[in-house]
């Protein structure tokens, strides 16, 4: 080995672990972000769909509700002789 080519290997090395590391650990951090933002929308979507699933129930329980009352009331009225 010429003389000094081990300190320009230890700088090559070097450059090398440092731009390995600029880019993993920006994409450590484009993946976490990613993630977050999937884990929220989601989150929302499953938020939304149970939401709307409850307003289902409660519209088609007031209908039923509704015809019942009316039911109710025709079954205690008097009959016409």
């Amino acid at each position: 080995m010429p003389p000094g080519a081990n300190g320009i290997r230890q700088a090559m090395i070097g450059a090398a672990s440092s731009a390995w590391c600029i880019m993993g650990c920006m994409g450590r951090i484009i993946g976490t972000t990613l993630g977050a933002i999937l884990a929220i929308w989601i989150a929302v979507t499953a938020a939304d769909g149970i939401l709307a699933t409850l307003k289902t129930f409660l519209i088609i329980g007031l209908i039923a509700l509704a015809v019942f009352i009316v039911v109710w009331f025709l079954a205690g009225r008097p009959r016409r002789s």
